[in-house]
């Protein structure tokens, strides 16, 4: 009996054993199992690859802004005179300040076939782009342009400045626009006008029958008033005109008379000072004009102004030295007699402001009524129906 319940316990001892060991060959087979069932680590996720950053469209290379401007000189610019070298001064400086942007091209009197009175029209047609104007000869194009409202009308060259640059100027442009023209830049081109001829003339009556020549129907009046035989010459015909005996005398300034050499052709200058010096200017067609980019017209613009005030310095500068030139090479000088001037005015004065004013209608009244108030002194009370 108890070696029955002795082997009954060894037998429950060793089922139990059995049962422990299962439980732990279960145990760690679960744990082996769960192991296997344990998902990797999962790695962050790899952003996919970047593309190179795209250039922005590169545009084609831009060529350089660059013109060359036709330039036509057809009055009182010459080469080697001081007009033309300040000139092409101008010119240079044009050049450089624009870095090479605007050239130009210099054509002197005699070069191209367009005189003074053609130059609004050879730039409204546009065959040059820049081109002297000599308001004096282009009356027949707009007549408040006539130079008849500038006879005896300045006493001296600060009222002519002034009067030009402030009260003539703004009435011209409105007449420089209608003809595509754009004013670069003015002064004037020579000094008082006096009196050049084969045989001396101190009075009026020394005048008579004098054929004298005339570059304007103004001028050509004038002369015709004071006695003589006009005859139209251009500036270039002139030296021949002198010299074959076609005109006799001529009314200009000492810059003209140097020019032409007065003293091959002519032995006597009289100091009239009837008329101090008409406007100049340099005028440019609107389309050339234009074709500027807005920076480039900006330099030309600073350079013309510079140059507009040289323009008048070096005109008033230069007029004692051209005396002294047309002396020395055997020209004389000579006054007219006391109160001859004045019948010289009289005969041309008032009758001429009247032709002007009857030409240029509304436009010739509001300049002269302006020249007035500048000037300080009645004008048109004195011209019969104004």
């Amino acid at each position: 009996m108890s070696l029955k319940i002795k082997k009954e316990g060894e037998t429950v001892k060793k089922q139990v054993l059995l049962v422990f060991v299962a439980v732990v060959l279960m145990v760690s087979a679960g744990l082996v199992g769960c192991a296997k069932e344990v998902a990797p680590p999962v790695a962050p996720p790899v952003a996919p690859p970047v593309a190179p950053p795209v250039a922005p469209p590169v545009a084609p290379p831009v060529a350089p802004f660059e013109v060359t401007w036709k330039v036509s000189f057809n009055s009182m610019i010459f080469k080697g005179n001081w007009s033309g070298d300040m000139m092409e001064a101008w010119r240079d400086e044009v050049e450089e300040r624009t870095n090479g942007a605007v050239k130009m091209d210099f054509y002197w009197p005699g070069q191209l076939p367009y005189k003074g009175p053609d130059a609004l029209g050879v730039i409204e047609d546009h065959l040059v782009d820049v081109s002297e104007l000599l308001t004096s000869k282009t009356g027949g194009f707009e007549p408040i342009m006539d130079q008849s409202y500038e006879f005896f009308m300045f006493n001296n060259y600060a009222e002519a400045k002034a009067g030009l640059e402030t009260v003539v100027l703004p009435h011209f442009l409105p007449k420089f626009a209608k003809h595509n023209a754009v004013v670069l830049m003015a002064g004037a081109s020579g000094g008082a006008t006096q009196w050049f001829s084969k045989k001396p003339v101190t009075k009026m009556s020394d005048m008579e029958g004098i054929v004298c020549r005339a570059y304007s129907k103004a001028t050509a009046d004038m002369v015709t008033a004071w006695g003589c035989v006009p005859v139209t010459v251009a500036i270039v015909d002139l030296y021949t005109a002198l010299q074959t005996g076609v005109a006799q005398a001529v009314v200009t300034s000492y810059n003209t008379a140097t020019d032409v050499k007065f003293w091959e052709t002519l032995d006597y200058a009289t100091e009239v000072s009837w008329m101090q010096p008409p406007l100049s200017a340099m005028i440019v067609n609107v389309d050339a004009w234009e074709e500027l980019p807005a920076d480039i017209q900006m330099i030309v613009r600073d350079v013309c102004t510079k140059y507009s005030q040289i323009w008048w310095k070096e005109m008033m500068r230069t007029q004692a030295g051209l005396v002294d030139m047309l002396v020395e090479n055997g020209m004389t000088i000579l006054q007219l007699e006391p109160g001859e001037r004045d019948k010289l005015k009289e005969a041309t004065a008032a009758p001429m402001w009247k032709t002007y004013l009857d030409g240029s209608g509304d436009d010739g009244v509001a300049l002269m009524k302006d020249l007035e108030k500048l000037l300080g002194r009645d004008i048109l009370n004195k011209i019969e129906g104004y």
